[in-house]
Order: C-alpha cells, then sequence, then structure tokens
C-alpha cells in the first residue's frame, strides 16, 4: 500500500475566553470531500516536517505571526477515496492575528476561524482528535 507523509499545523487563536482554530475549505469538486479542514500537506524534497507544517498553513489558511508551541505528534489513517496509507505530523501555533487570507496554490482555498466549543468540526476524526490534544496543551499551560 502506498504512504503519503503530510504535514499540517492545528492554529488556536483566544478572545474573550473562546478558543479558535484556523480551519480551510477546498472549493474544488475533486476533493476527497466536503468540510472544514486543518491545513496540511506534502513534504517537499529536502524539507523538514515543521517546515512543510508552516509553509502549508500560510498557504491555505494564511495564517502570519505563528508562535510554534510543539509538536503534537503523528496522526495515521486510510483515505477514504484513494486507497492511500496517510500519515499527518501536526505542529501546535498560536496567534493574536484575526485575518485569515490564504495564499494562491493550485486549488481555491477558504479559510476562516471556527470557535471550538467541543463539537466535531472537520469530517476526519483524526483531525478532531488532534484539536483536542491541542487544546488540552494550551489548557495544561494555565
Amino acid at each position: 500500500m502506498k504512504t503519503e507523509i503530510s504535514a499540517g499545523g492545528v492554529v488556536l487563536r483566544q478572545e474573550g475566553g473562546k478558543k479558535y482554530v484556523a480551519m480551510q475549505q477546498v472549493q474544488d469538486k475533486k476533493a476527497e470531500s466536503s468540510g472544514w479542514f486543518l491545513p496540511k500537506g506534502h513534504i517537499e524534497d529536502g524539507e523538514e516536517k515543521l517546515a512543510t507544517a508552516k509553509r502549508e498553513t500560510r498557504e491555505e489558511v494564511g495564517a502570519r505571526d505563528l508562535e510554534l508551541i510543539k509538536y503534537l505528534g503523528k496522526k495515521e489513517r486510510n483515505s477514504r477515496t484513494t486507497g492511500v496509507w496517510k500519515v499527518v505530523h501536526y505542529y501546535l501555533f498560536v496567534t493574536e492575528n484575526e485575518i485569515l487570507i490564504p495564499e494562491a496554490t493550485d486549488k481555491d482555498h477558504i479559510a476562516k476561524w471556527i470557535e471550538i466549543k467541543g463539537q466535531d468540526i472537520s469530517p476526519i476524526s483524526e483531525q478532531n482528535e488532534i484539536i483536542t490534544e491541542a487544546v488540552a496543551v494550551l489548557d495544561s499551560d494555565k
């Protein structure tokens, strides 16, 4: 089975006692599924995982002024449409920047801050798990 290795960011922002996560949606009829997703993408040749996470976060959600908090670990799953085994390394970032403007890529991305209220945000369960883990990291620093 083919394996794809990617990296991405969980970008959190706190405001008025509420926590928000930066999520993206691809406006592409060929996309694997509809919904809101964490920014992530393939690691380019010679690129470090952290550099990939920063680049993909900038390209897909346009988050700026990122402060790295920690490496959250990896999540693995089988793609529902391609049968490819996906391994995604996630990094936790925080920012105070409220404006999300994705950079131009080969796909049309839209981005927004979604308030975290304990609900599932992404249709991919592993992404919901990593968002919950990221919030727990921030809460433990209090």
